[in-house]
């Protein structure tokens, strides 16, 4: 059984570790491939996604049965959050 997990701050090399992984990335080739995520970028991308999201972002992890994290996130965002600035 999976289950949705809220990871913690030092749960985050999981996802340094999805974004450098090229296999993973595979789908982002057009865009560039992999994407780093260095340590020192956690905690401004933590207080955003997961400690405070302002009601616009969700973001888990999937864990399986014995705990361990799944090759998969969930992230929810509100539309209007990446909406683009009118032209003036």
């Amino acid at each position: 059984m999976l289950t949705l997990y809220e990871p913690k701050y030092e749960d985050l090399w999981f996802r340094q570790m999805m974004l450098a992984d090229e296999d993973t990335m595979s789908y982002n080739h057009a865009w560039g491939g992999t994407i780093p995520f260095g340590e020192d970028k956690w905690r401004g991308w933590y207080d955003c996604w997961i400690a405070d999201p302002d009601g616009k972002r969700y973001y888990r992890y999937l864990k399986n049965e014995d705990g361990q994290f799944v090759v998969f996130t969930l992230f929810l965002f509100r539309k209007k959050y990446f909406k683009k600035k009118k032209k003036q």
